[in-house]
């Protein structure tokens, strides 16, 4: 089962899963779940919560990595590469406002 991009599913796992690992991870997670992948949020049920809940608790003890991960820190370094000159004091001002 392959994830679109555009799903609703794939969006919110952006925000738990780094994006080298995104699809297989969302995959599995949402398969581990029973989750239909094309379901919006908002037709979720709670038990579909609770499935996805304790499948990402899953995956969190198989990689202890994935618990600690953090997406802005992804969206930082983006950026970073896109603005080579910025030094760290600059980007640390950005980052406050």
């Amino acid at each position: 089962m392959l994830i679109p991009d555009n799903t609703k599913s794939n969006f919110y796992s952006r925000m738990l899963l780094p994006q080298s690992q995104r699809t297989e991870l969302a995959e599995q997670m949402l398969l581990t779940a029973d989750v239909e992948p094309t379901l919006r949020p908002t037709e979720l049920s709670i038990s579909h919560f609770r499935n996805l809940a304790d499948a990402y608790s899953k995956l969190c003890e198989e990689d202890a990595g994935l618990f600690s991960y953090e997406f802005r820190d992804e969206l930082r370094q983006k950026k970073k590469q896109r603005r080579p000159s910025c030094t760290i004091e600059e980007e640390a001002e950005r980052d406050r406002h």
